[in-house]
């Protein structure tokens, strides 16, 4: 695994996540179920960078999980509960899948760069 792409726009990995969902039942709050999270570690976003650096041991292909949603039936967390060495992983999220607009800041807080900073930005002032 190269790392983390901070790129993508699952970077956390609570998508993939859930499209490893193999079993699911619950209330409109909470859904339970089992995931397989066989190959987990694999995976390029921050969920596959737990798993790798605390490697589950033991049957992955049915991992016990709980799903909060909040009252817009978005996902709120997710508790995993990981075989054996790896404890329970709990993930919290807010306003996911809400692509929040950008706003400029006010022109009063933008300043005109330095020179120096120019310079490293340009690509001149970087050492080699």
């Amino acid at each position: 695994m190269a790392g983390i792409d901070l790129t993508d726009t699952d970077a956390t990995g609570v998508k993939r996540l859930l499209g490893r969902v193999r079993t699911a039942a619950g209330t409109s709050l909470i859904i339970t179920g089992t995931l397989d999270a066989t190959g987990l570690n694999d995976d390029p976003t921050m969920l596959g960078s737990l798993a790798k650096k605390h490697l589950p041991v033991g049957d992955l292909s049915a991992v016990p999980f709980r799903a909060t949603l909040d009252a817009k039936d978005r996902i709120a967390g997710i508790d995993l509960t990981m075989p054996e060495n790896a404890g329970t992983w709990s993930v919290k999220v807010q306003d996911y899948g809400v692509v929040r607009k950008q706003v400029p800041p006010d022109p009063s807080q933008v300043r005109k760069p330095s020179a120096a900073v120019l310079k490293l930005l340009s690509g001149r002032g970087v050492p080699v």
